[in-house]
Order: structure tokens, then sequence, then C-alpha cells
């Protein structure tokens, strides 16, 4: 897959979450079994917060050159993978109910696609011409 498409899914998949824990973050918790405090709720708004901007950049970054879409790779592939981390953690010691497991594919299919593109790329750019 083109890291363009990369990045486009990436936004498109952190906009809508980051939209839904900015404006509504009970709601958006409450089926992952979570009941926020008023410190979670401010918390996950910042998260919402977070995710609006990662979106942004990704849409932002479809275009730019390759250098750009590189470091962006690297960085939503870092991030994606401790994020996946993050969540099987969640779901193994209880804190979010089995619909955690959604979160565990989300970060873990995206940490994918980035962390083979940019294995691909490399191996590519090694061979000899």
């Amino acid at each position: 897959m083109r890291i363009s498409t990369l990045l486009a899914v990436n936004a498109f998949v952190a906009m809508p979450f980051g939209i839904a824990f900015t404006f509504a973050p009970a709601e958006t918790a409450a089926p992952y079994g979570v009941q926020l405090p008023l410190a979670g709720l401010l918390l996950a708004r910042l998260f919402g917060a977070s995710l609006i901007g990662f979106g942004i950049v990704s849409w932002l970054l479809r275009t730019a050159d390759a250098g750009a879409q590189r470091a962006a790779a690297i960085s939503i592939a870092v991030a994606d993978a401790i994020g996946t981390t993050i969540a099987i953690s969640g779901v193994v010691s209880g804190t979010l109910n089995s619909l955690g497991w959604s979160a565990v594919a989300i970060y873990g299919l995206i940490f994918g696609a980035f962390a083979i593109h940019l294995i691909r790329s490399r191996l590519l750019h090694e061979l000899p011409s």
C-alpha cells in the first residue's frame, strides 16, 4: 500500500475517535466498560484533541515529500506499537471489557501497515540498481 494511502487511512481512523473523545468522552468510553471521573474526562478530551491533531497531520502529509512521509510513518508506527501494548494490557487486566480488543486491532493493524511499509521501502532502497 502506498504511504499516501496509509496516511489517509490513519487520518480517517484518528479523526472520528478524536472528535468523539473530545466532545463526548464519557459516552465514547462507556462501551469499553470504562466510567470516567472528572479527571478522566479531562484526560480523555486531551487524548481526543491529540487524535484530531494526528489526523490532520496525517491528512496533510499525504502529499508531502518522501522524507516527511517517512518521518510520519516512523512516528505513527512507534506510537501505535505502544498503543497496541497498552490496549492489550488494558484488556488483559480487565480495565477494558472485550470491546477493548477492537482498540488492540486498530492500533495493531495501523502499526503493522506502517511497519511493513517502512521495512519494504528500506529493503527496496538497499537493493542494487
